[in-house]
């Protein structure tokens, strides 16, 4: 299960607590929460961290003294 499906498990489970009829349903509902939980941290903590490749931004063409303009 990958980890878009675990946060959504989590998700729904939550849901479910806070809208279940008894209370032992409510516990059943946190208790996979919290497993979802678990599972989600221990696959982040095992994936390889992707670092954003840095850009550069573009860097102004310095003016020439003298406005450097084109003179009629």
């Amino acid at each position: 299960m990958d980890l878009n499906e675990l946060f959504q498990r989590h998700q729904i489970s939550l849901e479910r607590a806070a809208n279940a009829a008894s209370v032992e349903a409510r516990h059943a509902h946190l208790e996979l929460a919290n497993g979802y939980a678990r599972r989600i941290q221990e696959a982040q903590t095992m994936a390889p961290q992707k670092v954003a490749p840095q850009t550069i931004a573009p860097q102004p063409v310095p003016r020439q003294p003298g406005g450097g303009g084109m003179r009629a």
